[in-house]
């Protein structure tokens, strides 16, 4: 199961990099995704706090919702990938990976073209 955590965890890191490196994207948006790649790196630490582990992935999906209005994707939209990343996080780690990476890659596609 390490493979597919590192797989997944690459991945949502590339997305995350090209969020913060087009520049067709508005300006704040630059940050949002370093924040969201801070938070990210979070699932590196072998030795957090169990209230830290929570907090990781709710802070992904905060950063995800901000990046996400900032690039003009619809509310409804925003909180129905919202509804789904949380019930896929359900699923632990590998859970939660998968739904950071499917909810920023739903900003890549529906983000402005």
């Amino acid at each position: 199961m390490k493979w597919v955590n590192a797989v997944l965890g690459a991945v949502a890191a590339a997305e995350l990099c090209w969020i913060a490196l087009d520049a067709r994207r508005p300006a704040g948006v630059h940050w949002l995704a370093m924040a969201a790649l801070v938070a990210l790196s979070a699932y590196l630490c072998v030795h957090l706090r169990a209230s830290l582990i929570k907090a990781r992935f709710f802070l992904l999906l905060a950063c995800f919702a901000v990046i996400a209005l900032a690039c003009g994707v619809q509310w409804w939209a925003v909180l129905a990938m919202l509804a789904g990343g949380w019930l896929l996080s359900r699923v632990r780690a590998v859970g939660e990976l998968a739904a950071v990476m499917l909810l920023f890659l739903g900003v890549l596609l529906w983000g402005p073209a």
